[in-house]
């Protein structure tokens, strides 16, 4: 069965230090699949990134925007998505090995990050059945805050990506 897997890692502060041999580690993982599995794909996703670029909150600001109320709060903000969903390249790998120059300043929002990891995985339909997973590289350190809705959030997440089989 094809494999579609998102590399989401927190590139923090605190992570800073351990980039290095993550980049080596996730960039060999890449090679071996070029090698021995042509048709798997994956994404790379950077959560705690200083650039905002995900279709989340492209799709949220677009909304807002429509709204014309002058007011908006932005969401899933400092989650950038490097590499788009494909079929594993070395270009791809030698991108991944370089997650150090990719270190951020910002800190790393878990549930949003892995809000955009899962519904690109929900989304992202090639034909044919396939596996999808999520690696989540962290070192846990950011606090996580979770607003009066958070709970109730972290269930809806848990229960989409089930009922997609991620």
């Amino acid at each position: 069965k094809k494999v579609c897997t998102v590399l989401l890692v927190d590139v923090s502060p605190s992570m800073r230090e351990h980039l290095g041999s993550v980049g080596d580690n996730l960039s060999r993982i890449v090679q071996n699949k070029i090698l021995h599995s042509k048709i798997d794909e994956f994404a790379l996703v950077l959560c705690g990134s200083d650039e905002t670029k995900n279709d989340l909150h492209t799709k949220e600001k677009e909304m807002e925007a429509e709204k014309e109320n002058g007011s908006y709060d932005e969401f899933y903000l400092n989650v950038d998505v490097k590499v788009p969903m494909g079929c594993s390249t070395l270009a791809s790998a030698d991108h991944i090995a370089a997650l150090s120059s990719m270190a951020g300043a910002a800190p790393a929002d878990y549930l949003d990050g892995i809000t955009v990891a899962g519904t690109m995985l929900i989304e992202h339909a090639r034909g044919g059945t396939f596996v999808r997973r999520i690696i989540f590289v962290t070192d846990l350190r950011t606090p996580c805050e979770l607003d009066e809705d958070g709970e109730e959030m972290l269930l809806g997440i848990g229960k989409a990506m089930r009922s997609s089989n991620v």
